[in-house]
């Protein structure tokens, strides 16, 4: 099964890729791939590294949980849990050769 990720507008393996979900009074759903991060963190977490929105590639998307993981000195337990997933799913996109 497949939808539409809302940001990259690729389509998302629902049995094979992570992702993320929003839910509309209306009754339908949005979805997007997990790697994109959340765009609201940096001005959650105090700095930033530069990082703003959603991440565009996977490169970006690498760099910005790296930088939460291991660099941020305000990142809650909880946000380098969510980085650390975002992580592992780049490194399983990047073995695949995506």
């Amino acid at each position: 099964m497949t939808n539409t990720c809302y940001v990259c507008t690729n389509e998302i393996d629902m049995d094979a890729d992570q992702f993320c979900y929003r839910e509309h009074q209306d009754g339908t759903t949005d979805y997007r791939h997990l790697w994109h991060g959340v765009p609201g963190i940096t001005r959650a977490i105090g700095g930033g590294g530069g990082f703003n929105g959603y991440a565009q590639t996977l490169e970006q998307a690498k760099q910005r949980a790296e930088y939460y993981i291991n660099n941020n000195p305000y990142s809650a337990p909880e946000v380098k849990q969510g980085e650390q997933a975002v992580l592992d799913e780049v490194n399983r996109l990047e073995s695949l050769g995506e």
